[in-house]
């Protein structure tokens, strides 16, 4: 998205967590510079969470205020000394020496993702950053027509469920979040493991499913509550051994969930099947969404969003006994080939697409001009 005249944004806080959710917000800040003359508008703010220090110190693009590092020293020993209280109930007794890691990463580890949340929240430090983002938001102070006139702060987040800092830690994250913006919405968008099944070594790729499989079911057992004919009973984050440092989860983590498979059925066909293999596209589309959903471009279609949201709230779309909480986003572009370079019929719905989408009476160029520059510029290994 190039500069854009008239571009007003959300207050919106972008979080990205572990390694696929920071490679995202460098796409996503420099997309939003792009659109803003080499600017970040003051009402955009980005936080990158992750295990790894030494991957948060290689995104140059980004200052300390915007890195929270959430690597523990000494992993074993603290461990051990809260052994035995519900802070750490979380952990099988099984992966209690791969708490080694943290000290330079979760190691595909998800206890130790969510172990690492849990010893940095001790000294109230992630709260107290939280907050201090929401209170920037809340106080901006924009001249001109660049702030959408919305007083809640929407918060984004990206990640994905193959290594253990995303897949272990976006839950008591987002816990944290709503404790610390009492106005916000929480959107995330989350990457499928199936995008890392052929980049991870072979004995990786187990866990990396197991991964995926157990947070998967988390985020779906916390997306119920409320539900008609659900139960499920809060559940408390013990960030510290004392009672002040619990924070109980009563709603949903998400008002939105943006699940991005590698794997896309065709609808004409029950046996067809896209995959979508190149990660650094995915990334890059995955920005353009957040981007645009953060501006008053998604605006027009603010109504559809909210009724779609509200029936999935009151559990109206019911899928085999199962309650529908996932909303999907398409992201289309239009090929020739050599197969179809002549094709009228195919140049006929191009010219058709564009008509419908353009302001004839303000156009500049006329329909057969923008085809005929179109296929003047077509390179037939595009």
């Amino acid at each position: 998205m190039k500069s854009i005249e008239n571009l007003r944004y959300k207050r919106t806080l972008f979080v990205g967590i572990g390694g696929a959710g920071n490679a995202t917000l460098s796409i996503l800040k420099q997309k939003i510079k792009d659109a803003n003359n080499g600017k970040i508008p003051g009402q955009v703010k980005f936080l990158l969470i992750d295990t790894n220090a030494t991957e948060l110190t290689n995104l140059r693009d980004f200052n300390c205020n915007e890195k929270i590092c959430v690597a523990v020293r000494d992993p074993y020993q603290r461990y051990m000394k809260d052994q035995g209280t519900a802070t750490h109930a979380f952990i099988p007794d099984r992966n209690t020496p791969s708490l080694l890691a943290l000290e330079r990463g979760a190691g595909q580890i998800r206890s130790n993702g969510h172990f690492a949340i849990i010893e940095n929240q001790y000294s109230n430090k992630l709260m107290r950053i939280f907050r201090e983002r929401a209170d920037e938001l809340e106080n901006i102070d924009i001249q001109g027509d660049t702030l959408e006139r919305d007083p809640k702060i929407e918060v984004r987040l990206v990640f994905s469920l193959a290594g253990g800092t995303g897949s272990g830690s976006f839950l008591p994250i987002a816990t944290l979040l709503r404790a610390a913006i009492k106005h916000c919405e929480l959107t995330a968008y989350i990457y499928s493991a199936t995008h890392y099944e052929r980049i991870v070594e072979k004995s990786a790729k187990k866990t990396v499913m197991q991964n995926a499989y157990a947070a998967l079911a988390e985020v779906d057992y916390m997306m119920h509550f409320g539900m008609k004919d659900r139960r499920y009973e809060p559940i408390k984050f013990n960030f510290g051994p004392h009672e002040t440092q619990q924070v109980e989860q009563t709603n949903r983590p998400f008002e939105e969930v943006y699940y991005i498979d590698k794997y896309t059925a065709m609808p004409l066909s029950n046996s067809i099947e896209f995959a979508y293999n190149e990660l650094d596209r995915m990334r890059q589309n995955t920005a353009e969404v957040m981007h645009i959903a953060s501006t008053n471009i998604i605006s027009a279609h603010t109504g559809v969003v909210d009724n779609v949201r509200q029936k999935i709230m009151e559990g109206q779309f019911n899928v085999d006994d199962k309650f529908a909480w996932i909303s999907g986003v398409g992201l289309a572009e239009l090929y020739l080939n050599r197969l179809n370079k002549n094709d009228e019929k195919l140049i006929h719905s191009c010219l058709n697409a564009i008509e419908a989408r353009t302001d004839t009476e303000t156009q500049i160029l006329n329909l057969d001009e923008i085809a005929t520059k179109f296929i003047k510029e077509f390179k037939l290994n595009e």
